[in-house]
C-alpha cells in the first residue's frame, strides 16, 4: 500500500504536537532532575550532619579524657571544669547522633549505637573512678589506676568506632556528590538536545506555516481569477441566473441586480408551496402578456439559499424551427437533382445510351449504389425532422400481423441474398391476431430491423423472425422478435443504440452502410403506433430486437376498422 505524503497543514500540526510533547517531556525530566538534586542535597546535608555529630561526640570524649588525665597528674581542680562540661554535653550529642544515624543507616544504627553506648559508659566509669582515687588516695595510687584501668584502650575503641563511621559517611557523601554531578551533566545534555529539537520543530513549523500562507495566497488569487472567469461566463450565458438568499432576497447573478417583481413572486410562491424549499421546481413563466416565455428551474443550494435558472423558451423554439426548416429545405432541394441523377444512372446502366465498357459499367454501378444510399439518408433525415416536429402523418389500419411480417420478409429477401444470409419465420401466432398500425410505417420498421440484422450476420448465417403473444400489466399484445447471429452490440455502446447518428464505430458504417438514423426512427414510429421496442445483446452471441404492439386495441382515436387487402 502506497503511503500518501502529508500535507503542509498536517506537517505543521504534527510539528506543533511533537514540540508540545517534547516540551512536556523536558519539563517532566527537569522536574525529575530537580527532585533528584534536592534528594542528593538532602542526603549530603544529612551526611554532613552525621559527620559533625560524630566529630562532636569524639571531641567531647577527648575533653573527658583530657580533663581526667590533667586532674590525675596535677591534682588541680580547674581540669575538672572541661571534664564536667564534656560529660554534660555527651548526653545531648548522643541523642543528636542517634537521630541522624538512624535516618542515614536505619536498622544498622541500633547495633552501632549499642556498641558506642557501651564503650562510652565504660570510659566514663573509668574516668569517674580515676578522679575519685586521685581525690582520696593521691597521685601515686591514681597514676597506677590510670595505667591499669584500661581507659586508653576503651578510648581507642571509641575513636576507632567513630572514625570508622565518619569514613563510611564520607565515602557515601562522595558517591552522592558524584551521582548528583553526573545527573546534572545528563540533564544539561538532555536540555541541550531538547532545545535543539524544539528549535528544529520550530523551524519546521515556521516553514509549514509559511508554505500554508503561500498556498492560501495562491488559492486566493486563483479564487479571484475563477470569480472573474465566472463573471465573464455569467455575462456570456444566455440564461438568466438568480440567487435567492435565506432571507428571501432575489438578486441576479453577474450584476447583482434585482429580479423582476413578477418572477420574484413566482419563485417565492414555489418555495412556500406544499413541496417546500427542499424540492426542485420546474415551471414556465411569462414576463407579461405577449412577452417572452421562460422555462424556470429552481434548485436548493446550501445554507437555505436557492438558484433559479430562467431559459428563454421562445428563442430556443425559434432556433429549432429555423433549423428544422433549413434541414427540410436542404433535403427537399437535394432530392430533386438526386432523382435526376439516379434516373440518368439507371438509363446508363440499362444500356439506353449504348453498351458501356466494363470499367465504365462498374463506375456507373458504384454511382447508382451511392445515389440509393444518399436518397435513403435524405428520406431518413426528413422522417426524423417530421417525427421531431410532430408532422409525420400516420394512417393506421387493422391488419393481421403475420401477413405484414411475411410481406416484409419477402421484400427484404433480395437484400439478404446479397449478403448470403437467409430469412426465416420461425414462429407465428394464429392468422387472425391483428394489430392497428400504419402498414407502410410498419414495413419501414421491419426493413430497418431486418437490414441491420442482415448486415451484421456472417455469410451463410440466418436471421430469424418470431411472432408471439405477450401481455403487459394492462394490455394484451403481439411481439415481433428479429434475431441475428452476428457479433453482438458492445456493452459500452448499448445505452446509445437508439440515439440519432449512433453507430458502434466508423468501420461499421463503412462496412455495412447506413445513416445511423434507422433505429432512432424505428423507435419513434413504434411509439407512435402505441408500441414498445427493446433489445437484448450479448457480445459474440448476436442481437435480438423486440417490437411489442397492442393486439386489437387501436392506438389512434381516428382508426377505421378495415381488412387487409
Amino acid at each position: 500500500m502506497q503511503l500518501r505524503p502529508l500535507s503542509p497543514m498536517a506537517v505543521h500540526t504534527l510539528a506543533t504536537l511533537l514540540a508540545c510533547l517534547l516540551l512536556l517531556g523536558m519539563g517532566w525530566q527537569a522536574s525529575r532532575v530537580q527532585q533528584s538534586l534536592l534528594d542528593a542535597n538532602a542526603s549530603v546535608q544529612a551526611g554532613l550532619e552525621l559527620v559533625t555529630s560524630l566529630q562532636a561526640m569524639q571531641t567531647s570524649l577527648l575533653d573527658v579524657e583530657t580533663g581526667e588525665r590533667g586532674f590525675v597528674i596535677t591534682g588541680r581542680p580547674y581540669y575538672l571544669a572541661p571534664y564536667r562540661q564534656a560529660r554534660e554535653r555527651l548526653a545531648q550529642e548522643r541523642e543528636q547522633l542517634a537521630r541522624v544515624l538512624v535516618d542515614r543507616q536505619g536498622a544498622e544504627a541500633e547495633s552501632i549505637l549499642a556498641r558506642l553506648d557501651g564503650l562510652t559508659a565504660q570510659r566514663l566509669a573509668i574516668a569517674e573512678a580515676n578522679v575519685a582515687v586521685r581525690e582520696s588516695d593521691g597521685l601515686e595510687a591514681a597514676a597506677l589506676r590510670l595505667l591499669a584501668a584500661g581507659g586508653r584502650q576503651t578510648m581507642n575503641g571509641i575513636r576507632e568506632l567513630l572514625q570508622g563511621q565518619e569514613a563510611e559517611e564520607r565515602r557515601r557523601l562522595a558517591l552522592d556528590i558524584e551521582r548528583a554531578a553526573a545527573q546534572a551533566e545528563r540533564a544539561s545534555q538532555q536540555g541541550l538536545l531538547g532545545g535543539l529539537l524544539v528549535a528544529l520543530l520550530a523551524v519546521a513549523a515556521y516553514a509549514a506555516i509559511r508554505h500554508v500562507l503561500t498556498l492560501r495566497r495562491r488559492l486566493l488569487e486563483e479564487a479571484e481569477h475563477r470569480e472573474a472567469r465566472l463573471e465573464a461566463l455569467l455575462e456570456a450565458v444566455p440564461d438568466h441566473l438568480y440567487r435567492i438568499a435565506a432571507d428571501r432576497q432575489v438578486r441576479r447573478l453577474g450584476d447583482d441586480g434585482e429580479a423582476p417583481a413578477a418572477l420574484r413572486q413566482a419563485l417565492l410562491k414555489r418555495l412556500d408551496g406544499p413541496e417546500g424549499a427542499a424540492a426542485r421546481h420546474d415551471f414556465l413563466w411569462q414576463e407579461d402578456a405577449g412577452g417572452a416565455i421562460f422555462e424556470v428551474r429552481l434548485l436548493p443550494t446550501r445554507d437555505g439559499e436557492h438558484l433559479a435558472i430562467a431559459h428563454d423558451v421562445t428563442e430556443r423554439r425559434q432556433v429549432e424551427r429555423m433549423k428544422a426548416e433549413f434541414v427540410s429545405t436542404v433535403s427537399h432541394e437535394l432530392r430533386t437533382p438526386l432523382t435526376a441523377i439516379r434516373g440518368a444512372m439507371g438509363m446508363l446502366a440499362s444500356g439506353l445510351a449504348g453498351a458501356l465498357p466494363d470499367d465504365a459499367r462498374s463506375l456507373v454501378e458504384v454511382a447508382d449504389k451511392n445515389g440509393v444510399r444518399l436518397a435513403r439518408l435524405i428520406d431518413d433525415i426528413l422522417d426524423m425532422e417530421k417525427l421531431a416536429a410532430g408532422q409525420l402523418v400516420m394512417r393506421p389500419r387493422r391488419v393481421a400481423l403475420v401477413e405484414l411480417v411475411a410481406q416484409a420478409l419477402g421484400d427484404n429477401a433480395p437484400f439478404a441474398d446479397s449478403f448470403s444470409v437467409s430469412l426465416e419465420l420461425v414462429r407465428a401466432p394464429p392468422a387472425e391476431d391483428a394489430v392497428s398500425v400504419d402498414p407502410d410505417r410498419f414495413a419501414q420498421v421491419m426493413a430497418n430491423l431486418l437490414s441491420n440484422a442482415i448486415k451484421h450476420s456472417p455469410p451463410g448465417g440466418k436471421v430469424g423472425v418470431a411472432i408471439m403473444r405477450r401481455a403487459t400489466a394492462d394490455r394484451e399484445g403481439l411481439e415481433v422478435a428479429v434475431s441475428d447471429q452476428g457479433a453482438g452490440i458492445p456493452l459500452a455502446f448499448q445505452p446509445r443504440v437508439f440515439e440519432r447518428f449512433a453507430q458502434a464505430d466508423g468501420s461499421d458504417r463503412r462496412r455495412t452502410g447506413g445513416t445511423g438514423l434507422g433505429l432512432a426512427i424505428t423507435r419513434r414510429l413504434v411509439e407512435l403506433m402505441g408500441g414498445e421496442i427493446g433489445f437484448t445483446s450479448v457480445p459474440g452471441q448476436g442481437t435480438c430486437f423486440r417490437v411489442w404492439l397492442p393486439r386489437a386495441q387501436p392506438p389512434f382515436e381516428s382508426i377505421k376498422e378495415e381488412t387487409h387487402e
